[in-house]
């Protein structure tokens, strides 16, 4: 009898020691890691993000669309510092349907989380673009009324960046390619060793307008236009794991397998929590991805 009941606390514990290595897995990113890297044979995949990491917007060139004047004023007077004019924009926005609740919210370059009705337009819940932005004017409108806005050109500057956000084509113009990064991903083609995709938070009537442009068509020179995949067609934002799921089951990949490269941190460390290597590009550090790159053995 003593030793059925020592046989049945041993096969409780077996049982609960087998939870926490599930959960372990599942939630802590070195054990998963550890868990995928088993069967690891070699890296199979390079996942890139697009703007900021492919693809970059011309400063002038937005400022000449926003107002040169008005928004180099605004930057040198009335801006605390330089993400203070992307704050103050999402703030704006924020006003009509607020933020979204979830720790997998996508953020802007300065980490701030998008408000509500960015992150749907990113994930094509947005039914008519041009319908809402009638909706956002009148808001903004309202807002400088009531006082929301530091001076007339900060309301000038917002409503002015917005329009332009929500025109892909006065965005798009200004859109240039990265060329070292664009030199990376043929150099890895020539290679041979790696699929290449793209996974981008990007709403559909913009992108689409973006494959038209001579930086759109550069890039689909080197990735297959079939192996790049924006949030609004899949219905998900990176930083949620689905997005990155959706690549990967598309292409048989483990995330073991993948490298994620992206401007945001947020997007790197989510891709790094799966089990993919997660390298971010910031400051021009291109020559520093390039050789991470090649000990990763993908160069």
């Amino acid at each position: 009898m003593k030793n059925l009941l020592n046989l049945k606390k041993l096969t409780l514990l077996g049982g609960i020691l087998g939870v926490i290595l599930t959960l372990g897995i599942r939630f802590y990113p070195q054990l998963r890691k550890s868990a995928q890297n088993k069967e690891f044979n070699g890296y199979k995949a390079v996942i890139y993000d697009l703007n900021g990491v492919l693809v970059k917007i011309n400063k002038m060139g937005i400022a000449q669309e926003i107002g040169f004047k008005d928004t180099m004023f605004y930057y040198l007077l009335d801006c605390k510092d330089k993400a203070d004019v992307q704050r103050r924009l999402f703030e704006t926005l924020a006003t009509l349907d607020g933020y979204e609740n979830s720790p997998h919210t996508p953020c802007g370059e300065s980490g701030e989380p998008m408000p509500k009705i960015m992150c749907r337009w990113m994930n094509g819940d947005m039914k008519d673009p041009q319908q809402e932005l009638v909706r956002i004017n009148q808001k903004i409108e309202q807002l400088k009324q009531e006082g929301f806005f530091k001076n007339n050109r900060e309301h000038r500057v917002i409503k002015n960046t917005i329009n332009t956000m929500f025109h892909p084509s006065q965005l798009n113009k200004h859109r240039k390619p990265i060329k070292p990064m664009l030199k990376i991903v043929q150099e890895i083609t020539d290679h041979g060793t790696c699929k290449q995709c793209v996974l981008s938070n990007w709403d559909e009537p913009s992108f689409k307008d973006f494959l038209t442009t001579k930086t759109g068509k550069a890039l689909t020179d080197v990735i297959a236009e079939k192996d790049i995949v924006i949030s609004a067609q899949i219905k998900c934002n990176k930083p949620h794991p689905d997005a990155f799921g959706h690549v990967m089951d598309c292409n048989g990949l483990a995330a073991c397998e993948c490298i994620f490269i992206d401007d945001q941190l947020e997007n790197v460390e989510a891709a790094r929590k799966l089990g993919m290597v997660g390298i971010q590009v910031k400051d021009n550090n291109y020559k520093e991805v390039k050789k991470e790159l090649k000990k990763l053995n993908v160069l």
